[in-house]
């Protein structure tokens, strides 16, 4: 039986007995199932089904739950104005009351994702961390960073640990191993790692038993520091972080990535450097930060080309300087500098790059300049001769 006939049997039943307050979550239950369904007129329907009995009891507690799901129904339709105005009726009901709403009738993925989204739109935010606080919600899938994550871990351009805003006192003077282990699991791009795996990176030189005392402790110590046992989990000899409590950066990057050209600009304002410049030569972040540069590189690309498309090259000039600064070995991004300096107007600095480029690639790859870069190269200096 799913879970929309459910809902209906269970309606006609608590009609029948009178139960009214039941009556109420059910029909806001079978709401929730309807929207799942894109049924959305029924949906409605049994809404304001739910609204006529809240008018003859109850209080605002449960008329703020039925604005949410009013709410996430219009986040479904993209009737984005009526969605702000149902979380802002849900969220002025609740300040009336001394106590948050209870929510005892919602779908357990649906408040946080309307919450997320009010997040994004500016609506009472500080109102809308405290609620997800107190009803201590899992963020979802596409909570960014205006969740409030119990961590954070930043990984690009610097190791940071953040525990409800503050840093932790232990990444600035890293605990070596547990921070290590971190290290590593969020390379894992939130996937599990072996056990087995973990021994090999980190305690390759130990023996069998004491490697597997020092990793027991190492995670024993990181659950202290992260102040949460479920944060970090281990099972079927697989250990992993739990992505509904820990926020990583370099996740977030890669996922907006994969969203399209629309989420290029948050994306690249996550990229704030390499991962983890402190280790470069760890076995277990090598491939993530290979990665994660060749996804960089491609965004950055592909938003400045669309740029140089519309002739907003000084646009385009500058995401190509940042694409470089923080991997300088992408021939790509040079030539397309070197276009947007030749569009510009600013032939020697067109050269100038080209020369830069050269000098790159003879030092770090021992390689030359492909032929379209020699072709842009000379095409300036013909014109300044």
């Amino acid at each position: 039986m799913g879970a929309v006939e459910f809902a209906r049997r269970e309606l006609a039943l608590l009609s029948e007995c009178g139960a009214t307050f039941s009556l109420f979550n059910a029909y806001l239950r079978r709401a929730g199932g309807l929207i799942g369904q894109q049924h959305y007129k029924e949906a409605h329907e049994a809404i304001e089904n739910a609204l006529v009995i809240l008018t003859h009891s109850f209080g605002y507690r449960t008329l703020a739950d039925a604005d949410f799901m009013a709410a996430w129904l219009a986040m479904q339709q993209g009737e984005m104005q009526r969605f702000d105005q149902h979380v802002r009726d849900a969220l002025a009901l609740l300040k009336r009351t001394e106590v948050h709403a209870c929510l005892w009738s919602m779908d357990p993925r649906i408040l946080p994702a309307v919450l997320a989204r009010a997040l994004t739109r500016d609506i009472e935010t500080e109102q809308v961390r405290e609620l997800i606080r107190h009803l201590a919600l899992q963020a979802p899938p596409d909570a960014g960073t205006l969740w409030p994550w119990p961590i954070k871990v930043n990984l690009l351009g610097r190791f940071e640990v953040l525990r409800d805003g503050a840093p932790l006192e232990s990444t600035r003077k890293p605990v070596k191993k547990p921070s290590a282990l971190l290290k590593a699991l969020a390379c894992a791009g939130g996937g599990a790692v072996p056990v087995t795996q973990l021994l090999d990176w980190l305690w390759a030189e130990s023996e069998a038993d004491a490697a597997q005392k020092a990793l027991d402790m190492a995670l024993h110590r990181l659950r202290g520091l992260l102040g949460s046992n479920d944060a970090v989990r281990l099972a079927d000899g697989r250990i992993s972080l739990d992505a509904t409590q820990i926020w990583v950066d370099a996740w977030a990057f890669e996922s907006l990535c994969h969203q399209g050209t629309e989420t290029a600009a948050p994306a690249a304002d996550l990229y704030r450097g390499t991962l983890l410049p402190e280790d470069l030569d760890a076995v277990w972040s090598v491939p993530y930060r290979e990665k994660l540069h060749d996804s960089f590189s491609r965004l950055i690309c592909q938003q400045a080309t669309e740029l140089e498309s519309q002739q907003r090259y000084a646009e385009a000039l500058t995401l190509y300087t940042r694409g470089l600064a923080a991997n300088d070995l992408v021939e790509a991004m040079y030539r397309g500098l070197m276009r947007c300096h030749l569009n510009l107007g600013r032939r020697a600095d067109a050269v100038a790059t080209f020369q830069r480029r050269k000098r790159t690639l003879a030092s770090k790859l021992r390689t030359l300049p492909s032929e379209e870069s020699v072709a842009l190269a000379t095409s300036a200096e013909s014109v300044i001769a």
